[in-house]
């Protein structure tokens, strides 16, 4: 694996992302991904919506299964967040291969099961790229509810 910057669960402010930004890699309906001058193992999520919720709910989610052996695997790793959400580093996740489709693994409450929803590391771990479309609302309601002491 190349270099990775040491901004692992860092929050920037704005400004630091425009002079990092390379040319475009791939574009959806709410964020361009740009390369990451200096870092080719990295790319840059910039949203183009106000709010930029996909680049918050990745961020966010990402917090949550950093450390869980089983999950972390499973998805792109955030790097650092802008302040305002509009900008955020990636792990860089290539196109993916026909052999490398059918090893994609996909938690049950991500709705974004296309292809492209997923790319490969440069180690060759094939993850998810796009998760910011989530059904948990079908996933909490089969987990009871606890009773809180007085």
């Amino acid at each position: 694996m190349g270099t990775v910057p040491p901004l692992s669960g860092m929050i920037l402010e704005d400004g630091l992302f425009p002079p990092l930004m390379g040319s475009p890699v791939g574009t959806g309906s709410s964020r361009v991904v740009l390369e990451y001058f200096g870092q080719p193992d990295c790319v840059i999520k910039v949203g183009y919506r106000n709010p930029p919720i996909a680049n918050w709910t990745e961020w966010n989610l990402w917090l949550q299964v950093e450390n869980d052996p089983a999950l972390a695997p499973v998805f792109g790793r955030c790097l650092a967040i802008s302040a305002s959400g509009k900008f955020l580093v990636m792990e860089r996740l290539n196109d993916l291969t026909d052999a490398q489709a059918a090893k994609r693994l996909c938690p049950p409450w991500v709705t974004d099961k296309k292809r492209t929803a997923f790319g490969v590391n440069a180690a060759g771990d094939v993850k998810l790229r796009d998760y910011n479309q989530l059904a948990l609302g079908s996933f909490l309601s089969g987990i009871p509810l606890q009773l809180m002491p007085a």
